[in-house]
């Protein structure tokens, strides 16, 4: 389906905005980022002949819980009020008969779209969410196109992945951490003719390296996905993907704010475990980030909670964000750490969105 921008299009009448929403517990610096966005959004919109209308949209984890948005609804419009105290907004459990262009509306996340985007004239997309469930599901994408239009946040996430997928541009690089392993080489699986080049940390490189042969001490593995992992390691290089593995660790005997940590070559001993990637492997590292000419990260390459074994991550994202070079962070963990350390990065924190429209 082909979108239309959102500064290239005639919006009157009634207009939907579709965002995602985030725990405020759990990612605080994810929902920030979005209601600026949504702030940014707003000023543009108060200026075309609109009545506006907010709908977040929730994620599997937050539909179980029943009250979670009417517990956090005061959070969201206190936070929209700080950015826009001009502007005034009402939480309403259903689109009111006469709407007034005076008052910003928010209404209740739903899980059935087609009732709702036919009440309005506009719906307007700053939700990967919903861009995914659009993809997955063929009674939406029967709606009228001239319906849907994407803020410039969206559109430059879909021209970053026709970038991604263009053979032509050479020296992309991609960077892989977290501990979604099955997540991580399904999307691999797929999307691995993509790069040129591949860089592992977090619980992904210690399966890589379990794969390779490499003991990795009493860091913990999924059995089932060691295999998966070593038949990825093959398929980069069939693709003639260049694949670097880390050479050092940040190891410890337990994990724990107040552990004691070591540095350990890339084999590890027990009774040690890697809780982040070592000075070496990040110097090995910034350097194929210096030759790209694109770079997709997701998920980070420690763990980022814990100060000792953050720096990691916060040295190669440093380093990303001083290169200049195209590049998106995917994934809740990471994304929200970069906007926790304020580096002005572009991030999309739905790795979903990316399996689904790189994939399927």
């Amino acid at each position: 389906m082909k979108f239309l921008r959102i500064e290239n299009t005639n919006i009157s009448g009634n207009s939907l905005i579709l965002f995602d929403w985030y725990d405020n517990h759990q990612y605080p610096f994810l929902l920030r980022a979005q209601i600026e966005i949504i702030s940014e959004l707003l000023d543009f919109l108060k200026l075309k002949p609109t009545t506006l209308f907010l709908m977040p949209v929730i994620n599997n984890q937050i539909q179980q819980s029943s009250n979670f948005f009417h517990e956090n609804i005061e959070t969201l419009i206190q936070n929209l009020k700080k950015q826009n105290n001009h502007l005034q907004f009402q939480h309403v459990e259903k689109t009111p008969e006469k709407p007034s262009n005076e008052i910003i509306y928010i209404i209740n996340p739903t899980k059935e779209f087609i009732p709702i985007i036919q009440y309005f004239d506009f719906i307007i997309i700053q939700s990967y969410r919903f861009l995914t469930e659009l993809k997955k599901n063929n009674t939406l994408t029967n709606i009228e196109n001239n319906k849907f239009c994407i803020t410039s946040d969206v559109y430059e996430t879909l021209y970053f992945i026709e970038l991604l997928q263009n053979q032509t541009i050479k020296q992309k690089v991609g960077i892989f951490g977290g501990n979604q392993i099955e997540k991580t080489n399904l999307f691999l699986e797929a999307c691995v003719k993509y790069f040129q080049t591949l860089l592992f940390g977090g619980s992904v490189g210690l399966h890589t390296l379990k794969a390779n042969g490499v003991e990795i001490g009493n860091s913990a593995y999924v059995r089932e996905e060691i295999s998966h992992s070593f038949h990825i390691i093959n398929k980069a290089y069939s693709e003639e993907c260049e694949v670097l593995l880390p050479f050092d660790h940040i190891i410890t005997d337990k994990i724990t704010s107040k552990a004691k940590t070591k540095t350990s070559p890339r084999e590890i001993r027990s009774p040690y475990q890697g809780i982040d990637i070592g000075s070496k492997t990040i110097e090995a590292y910034e350097e194929k980030i210096k030759n790209a000419n694109l770079v997709f990260m997701h998920g980070p390459l420690g763990i980022i909670e814990i100060e000792k074994s953050k720096k990691g991550t916060y040295e190669i994202l440093k380093i990303l964000n001083k290169s200049k070079k195209p590049t998106l962070l995917t994934g809740y963990e990471l994304t929200n750490f970069a906007k926790k350390e304020n580096f002005s990065l572009k991030i999309v924190p739905e790795f979903e969105f990316f399996r689904y429209h790189l994939i399927t």
